[in-house]
């Protein structure tokens, strides 16, 4: 086919790779410190204790490596949901919504049945652009509510999405 054999080219925003290394930096740093006060027990253990028992500790330890795992499974389960980006909300989870005057809720039901038994339903709810609620229901009495005080999420529905969305 016409225009298969040409070499792929990549082109690099600079300013949009300042904009986010400025934007990103404290996230940045916060890993670093974060890793280097994650690891520095065996440093400090070794001196003290001898190779033996830091093997022992590594080796207790990595179970816990393993739970570490938990929380950035939920993030990326719920990336979609805090970007708004509908296109892939619609692709992973089966979105419901219900809007009275300015108040409105989305509920999001993962499509994957292992993150919707780990996460239930997530709901989010707000008034007008701002979200107020975060809860993550698996039923009346077993459910995770964070509210959400005074904030400008910048969370607009078109007239389409309206019409999806909001029966």
């Amino acid at each position: 086919e016409a225009g298969h054999d040409r070499p792929l080219s990549v082109r690099l925003d600079r300013a949009l790779i300042r904009e986010m290394v400025f934007v990103s930096w404290p996230l940045m740093l916060n890993n670093l410190l974060a890793g280097m006060f994650y690891k520095i027990d065996v440093t400090l253990l070794e001196p003290l204790a001898g190779n033996k028992v830091v093997g022992q500790y590594g080796s207790a330890y990595k179970w816990l490596d393993a739970l570490g795992l938990i929380p950035s499974l939920f993030t990326m389960a719920l990336l979609p949901i805090m970007r708004f980006d509908l296109r892939e909300l619609e692709q992973r989870f089966e979105v419901h919504g219900v809007r009275s005057g300015g108040a409105w809720r989305l509920d999001f039901v993962s499509r994957d049945p292992a993150v919707a038994r780990t996460l239930g339903t997530v709901v989010v709810s707000g008034e007008d652009t701002n979200v107020c609620q975060l809860e993550f229901r698996h039923s009346k009495k077993e459910r995770v509510e964070i509210q959400i005080g005074e904030t400008r999420t910048g969370v607009g529905f078109t007239p389409e999405e309206e019409r999806r969305f909001f029966r």
